[in-house]
């Protein structure tokens, strides 16, 4: 009798011989026939039922049910999906939004935005003829927005905004569309020499002195004139309130405060830079919050107190200019996200340092009127040439 385990054993370690080898292979050819005729036999005994005679319910409720499971499972899977992405987008805006400006952030108690709050007195100090009337932003998304600030011409009859900045803000970044058009380039327009050193110029002032008075004699006596009065020397502000009179009809649009860029440099001249307490302020008398504001920059906006002050006197004038000039400069991360600017903070602080060693004095002024009322003004001895920017055959109201 052969020990099968002890053959076995050789054969792994190689240790067999050839006679050897050959009963083993023997033996496991005779028990695979055995193997096959079992199976073969076991599966002759199943009964053999076509897929056709399954109970056609039971297979169509199987089928429904599967098909049930997968839709569950493919709707949870695009659930999750997209609450991931909606959540992400949610916190990602959100820490966007906190990461880089937010141009619709509001004081308390305010109407109007920070930014539409700077951009109210930027426009006030560096563009005489135009005023501020609104700022919209619109949020697009993580840290882009749509900014549209709207102005009016101050001499106007129809008061609604006709000129329009419109640009976005993308990330922290400002950002124009190829089609933009800055509207208040035109608006831009400046008095003859404003910048001159009038040193040897004076046959050239006087000619276009002379030229301009002719212009407006000619003009009706019922019509209105909308245009600008340089002073020989620039007066204070109390000078500048006695120049016109207590019977003055004439409407002061905006006054040009004396500064230079760099004290004692001709090369520099004058910065446009000046203030209007009659007009934008008006609209915004009502904003709680703006009546905060003056209590860290005292007649910022003068018209907070409209109703509990008989009337503008030649302080209000000065602190008022040079809590405009604190005031954009304390906030100047604003500057960074107003529409075209060709001013630089660097600018304002030079005239604040002037006006803060000179003191506020008025070296201009944009005023509108009747006809007889502007030629009365403007033959004054303390003007030294007046321009015209518009006229008008009637004067809107009479």
């Amino acid at each position: 009798m052969t020990d099968w385990q002890e053959l076995i054993e050789r054969v792994k370690n190689k240790q067999a011989s050839p006679e050897e080898q050959e009963i083993l292979d023997e033996k496991m050819a005779e028990f695979q026939a055995l193997q096959d005729y079992l199976m073969e036999e076991e599966w002759t005994e199943i009964p053999q039922m076509p897929m056709s005679d399954l109970p056609k319910v039971s297979y169509q409720k199987i089928k429904r049910e599967t098909n049930r499971r997968i839709v569950k499972k493919v709707l949870l899977i695009l659930l999750i999906v997209f609450g991931i992405v909606g959540v992400g987008q949610y916190f990602g805006k959100k820490l966007l939004d906190r990461i880089y400006f937010d141009p619709t952030v509001t004081m308390e108690e305010s109407d109007t935005s920070n930014l539409g709050i700077y951009e109210m007195l930027y426009t006030e100090l560096t563009r005489p003829q135009i005023e501020w009337r609104g700022t919209q932003a619109t949020p697009l998304s993580g840290g882009k927005y749509q900014i549209e600030h709207y102005y009016q011409k101050k001499y106007a009859e129809d008061w609604t905004p006709s000129l329009q900045s419109s640009y976005q803000l993308e990330r922290g970044k400002v950002v124009y569309s190829d089609h933009y058009e800055n509207q208040l380039v035109a608006m831009e327009r400046y008095p003859m020499f404003l910048n001159a050193d009038r040193e040897g110029l004076e046959s050239m002032i006087d000619n276009q002195r002379e030229t301009t008075l002719e212009k407006i004699q000619e003009l009706p006596k019922s019509g209105g004139v909308y245009g600008f009065l340089t002073f020989k020397q620039a007066l204070s502000t109390q000078e500048m309130l006695d120049f016109f009179d207590r019977s003055n009809e004439m409407d002061i649009h905006s006054l040009l405060v004396e500064n230079r860029a760099i004290e004692d440099s001709k090369e520099n001249g004058h910065l446009q830079f000046g203030m209007d307490l009659m007009h934008g302020m008006s609209a915004q008398h009502s904003n709680k919050a703006l009546m905060k504001i003056n209590k860290e920059y005292p007649e910022l906006f003068p018209f907070a107190f409209l109703y509990s002050r008989p009337s503008f006197d030649a302080i209000t004038y000065e602190q008022h200019y040079l809590s405009l000039l604190h005031y954009l400069i304390d906030n100047q991360i604003m500057f960074n996200y107003l529409s075209d600017t060709s001013t630089t903070i660097e600018e304002i602080r030079q005239a604040l340092t002037y006006v803060e060693k000179n003191g506020v004095k008025i070296s201009g002024v944009y005023l509108s009127g009747s006809v007889d009322e502007f030629l009365t003004y403007s033959q004054k001895e303390e003007v030294l040439v007046m321009e015209v920017f518009e006229a008008s055959l009637y004067r809107s109201g009479d």
